[in-house]
């Protein structure tokens, strides 16, 4: 049998219910492409800085899927 092909599949963010401040943080990285998503970036580039914190506002006021672990 063929080994399977495999590609590499862009992990999407989970952004809901994260805290405000992490948010902002991780739109200013991925604009300045100081992170690792890189599947981001491309959709940071055009942003203000208004833009970036009314987005973090956004996402942070909306409910997750994020628990407490302990």
């Amino acid at each position: 049998m063929a080994p399977m092909a495999t590609r590499a599949v862009p992990r999407i963010s989970r952004l809901a219910g994260q805290p405000n401040d992490y948010l902002e943080k991780s739109v200013r990285d991925y604009k300045s492409d100081k992170s690792a998503r890189t599947a981001d970036g491309p959709q940071a580039q055009n942003l203000s800085k208004q833009d970036m914190k009314d987005l973090a506002a956004y996402f942070s006021g909306l409910s997750g899927d994020l628990r407490v672990k302990y």
